[in-house]
């Protein structure tokens, strides 16, 4: 009976201990595994390094995947240390327990002990007994203590250190580019800009149709979102389209343009009109018929416009009724203008039906005036409608005065 008491008096400071070295063995796990985990996170942390500092786009196919594969390389080779690394044994985690208590003569190891079979005497049994109770104290009060890896012997210069400071500055330089500089590490092909090559253009139509200059190329926006081929652009006779091309490939780019109804096209061969060290390029072309505008950047067309001109018609001006007489001898002139883009001013031109009654005319200075025979020009008055592309007015000319005044 009293066996079975101590037995279970004891059966908690014995489950305390299984717990304790369970937490020693993987404290014992931690130290083991941290140094030998460095190296690996140390290939990549260098990987990092390349690829946020812009390694990559710089190195040619060749040496893009030389580079790459010595990674790969060097991240097996420092797993191979860690595969390597053994899982603590219950002993170990014993001994780390003990060690680390601070509690002399081992008191941990001394409770796995077991009694002799054969010393069965109550006396003996006693004494076992208040033993263990000693060391079942003892063993509640030792605490398991906090891994303490250390680094040090592998990199005694604390280069890591260093390391993680130049991954946060270039995380914070890159910004919104940090994921696009890792997937550049599996980009392979030619060399690529850093800075692409961006292309704007826009369409400036003549002054006097009053329209206002339009975009159909933003650099900002990609080309897919500008118009293609099959939506034609309409833009006024005599319009000005203008190409910029900005960026390190400025010069590979061209412009052509093909004529509607030829089979060839009009190429248009322009230098860049920048200096040679600026980073721009402009080509300037004149629209005046129906035509496809191609961008080239060295064999690829980079954009193409289908332009539909809209012709620019003559304005005309007619007189709605015959010449007539005003009330106090003035010519009463009424008239239409019409113009597709606006009436911006509009006159009369007299002249002689017979030019051979044109002489000079003497004035009482002895000054002449003439030849009488040029055109007289009158302007017309233009009221103010509600469309200024067809204006009907009326205008009075008094011209009595003139030296014409009687003549055919």
């Amino acid at each position: 009976m009293n066996e079975t008491k101590t037995a279970a008096s004891l059966a908690p400071a014995g489950a305390s201990l299984e717990r304790k070295i369970r937490l020693g063995r993987w404290a014992l796990a931690t130290e083991r595994i941290w140094p030998r985990l460095w190296l690996p996170l140390a290939v990549a942390g260098l990987f990092l390094l390349a690829c946020l500092a812009g390694l990559w786009p710089i190195l040619d196919h060749t040496w893009h995947v030389v580079v790459l594969c010595g990674f790969g390389l060097a991240a097996v080779g420092s797993l191979i240390p860690l595969a390597r690394s053994a899982w603590p044994s219950r002993a170990e985690g014993l001994q780390r327990l003990e060690a680390h208590s601070g509690l002399p003569h081992r008191p941990a190891s001394s409770y796995e002990d077991r009694l002799a079979p054969e010393d069965t005497a109550k006396t003996t049994l006693s004494l076992w007994t208040a033993h263990r109770q000693r060391l079942a104290r003892l063993i509640d009060g030792m605490r398991p203590k906090a891994p303490m890896p250390r680094t040090e012997p592998s990199d005694p210069f604390a280069l890591r250190a260093l390391m993680l400071l130049a991954l946060a500055a270039l995380m914070l330089v890159t910004g919104d580019a940090f994921a696009d500089r890792l997937a550049s590490a599996f980009r392979f092909g030619p060399m690529l800009s850093m800075t692409p090559t961006r292309l704007d253009a826009w369409v400036t139509p003549p002054t006097y149709t009053g329209r206002q200059p339009f975009l159909i190329a933003d650099g900002a926006k990609p080309a897919s979102d500008d118009k293609p081929l099959d939506h034609p652009i309409e833009v006024p006779e005599g319009s000005q389209l203008l190409v910029r091309a900005a960026g390190p490939a400025h010069t590979n780019y061209s412009v052509t343009r093909l004529l509607s109804g030829t089979a060839t096209g009009d190429s248009v061969d322009e230098q860049p009109k920048a200096d040679v060290n600026s980073p721009v390029s402009e080509f300037r072309l004149t629209l005046n018929s129906p035509s496809t505008v191609r961008v080239n950047d060295g064999g690829v067309v980079r954009q193409a416009w289908n332009f539909q001109v809209i012709a620019d018609l003559p304005p005309t001006i007619t007189l709605t009724e015959p010449p007539k007489q005003g009330a106090r001898g003035a010519l009463l002139l009424d008239y239409r203008v019409t113009d597709d883009y606006g009436v911006a001013a509009a006159e009369a031109h007299i002249d002689l039906a017979d030019t051979t009654q044109s002489k000079p005319l003497k004035l009482p200075d002895g000054s002449e005036i003439g030849p009488l025979g040029e055109t007289v020009q009158m302007p017309l008055k233009l009221p103010k409608s509600a469309s200024a592309k067809d204006i009907k007015g009326r205008t009075s000319i008094d011209l009595a005065g003139h030296p014409w005044a009687g003549l055919k």
